[in-house]
């Protein structure tokens, strides 16, 4: 698999000014952001808060289900949005495929639904410019189907077929319509399903029992 060894320090100096502007933008008119905020400038200490601390330490150590308990701890309540920005900064320096096993222990530990989802929308860029595998898009592809996104995901999987010219996009492969089986049926019915099946079969992909 592609790593993000490639990209320069410069991209990871405006990665983090997008990300930190990103969330700033998006969260500025929620109340209880702002409070998080105003709690965070009125301790005396100029040292981070003991949780940042330790999630940056499960962070660069991989330890991806401690950074899940975490999440679940404090990712829906007032922290949430720095709890967000702290995984993207830290994502940052990471190779590709680790931010899919971060995915994957998020979706397997019961996070927040959404935490993976924002996550993505932060780190796209990066992630874009790693270059990374289907078994990382994958993997995408499941948090946003697990967060009822399943015209995103649709979108997505539609511009894996088509290509880019600027990404060195994969092609999608049997497990990738997998992921997007089950949701297609729940919202479209068994017609969707069949559709869907049908266009995997013109792309010369087969469903098998160990695909269900």
């Amino acid at each position: 698999l592609a790593a993000c060894s490639a990209v320069g320090a410069s991209f990871f100096q405006r990665a983090r000014r997008w990300i930190k502007c990103r969330a700033e933008a998006d969260l500025a008119v929620a109340p209880e952001v702002e409070q998080a905020e105003a709690d965070d400038k009125s301790q005396s200490l100029p040292d981070e808060p003991t949780w940042v601390v330790k999630l940056r330490s499960l962070l660069q150590c991989s330890a991806w289900a401690g950074v899940c308990r975490m999440v679940v701890a404090l990712g829906s309540g007032k922290q949430s949005p720095r709890v967000l920005r702290v995984v993207a900064q830290e994502m940052l320096m990471k190779r590709v495929h680790e931010f899919g096993h971060l995915l994957k222990s998020l979706r397997e530990g019961d996070a927040p639904r959404e935490f993976a989802v924002n996550l993505f929308d932060l780190l796209e860029p990066w992630f874009r410019q790693c270059n990374p595998g289907i078994r990382e898009w994958n993997t995408v592809l499941h948090a946003l189907v697990l967060n009822k996104n399943l015209d995103r995901a649709l979108a997505l999987v539609a511009e894996l077929e088509a290509g880019s010219d600027v990404y060195d996009l994969p092609e999608p492969v049997t497990s990738t319509y997998t992921i997007l089986l089950k949701a297609v049926a729940e919202r479209d019915g068994r017609l969707g399903a069949e559709r869907l099946v049908q266009h995997m079969k013109r792309r010369a992909l087969t469903l098998n029992i160990f695909d269900y």
